[in-house]
């Protein structure tokens, strides 16, 4: 077998030799590595199925949704990303007022691009929504909804205390979490609601308070 040489410049300006087998040899290890991909995932898809673990249509909102991020992500549609934009802007001109120490919940832009994603196709951001927060921390989620709804009130359930891991690993922090919280939410503190206690107690109190969330 006769092999023809493909002269191609490098980045360096250095001369590459690429032989016909060479090629093959590549394309044909691809293809094997993508019919073994696709026989996996057909395998794993067809397993999950019938065994009752997963619906699969489950498994399509999880994929449309990764494709609805990315294309987000990269301003598809431009109406979405110049809104994503805004509301960015506007939670990030609030958050540096605060005395944030933890920055888990926009540590990777996911949370704050699906939120509003989801939140555009469903609220108007001027609704008079109520919300219930379980869970509050330091308030940074707390600010960027209240942030996002403008009209929104928020009520928050914590202890302020943190759980049994947080009394070891961070008991300084602790004492000061709840002014943190109270700091951090200055600017919407008129439509915010604190509710100190275990989420057992507190989310009953409010259900029978009949209030709408």
């Amino acid at each position: 077998m006769y092999s023809i040489e493909l002269r191609k410049m490098g980045t360096l300006g250095c001369v590459k030799i690429i032989s016909k087998e060479n090629v093959i040899i590549v394309a044909a290890k691809i293809s094997w590595t993508l019919r073994c991909l696709v026989f996996l995932l057909r395998f794993g898809f067809a397993f999950l199925f019938y065994s009752g673990i997963v619906n699969p249509i489950i498994i399509w909102h999880g994929f449309a949704a990764l494709l609805r991020y990315f294309l987000v992500k990269q301003g598809i549609p431009s109406g979405t990303a110049k809104h994503l934009a805004q509301i960015r802007a506007e939670f990030e001109e609030q958050s540096v007022q605060g005395q944030f120490k933890e920055l888990y919940f926009d540590m990777t832009d996911r949370n704050i691009v699906v939120w509003s994603d989801i939140f555009s196709r469903v609220f108007d951001r001027k609704a008079p929504v109520r919300i219930l927060e379980i869970g509050s921390w330091e308030g940074r989620s707390t600010l960027f909804l209240l942030t996002y709804f403008t009209q929104g009130h928020l009520t928050a359930v914590d202890t302020w205390a943190g759980s049994d891991e947080h009394q070891h690993n961070a008991p300084s922090d602790l004492r000061s979490l709840e002014a943190r919280f109270d700091s951090n939410l200055t600017p919407c503190a008129a439509r915010l609601t604190k509710r100190k206690g275990s989420s057992l107690q507190r989310v009953a109190s409010t259900a029978r308070r009949r209030t709408e969330i």
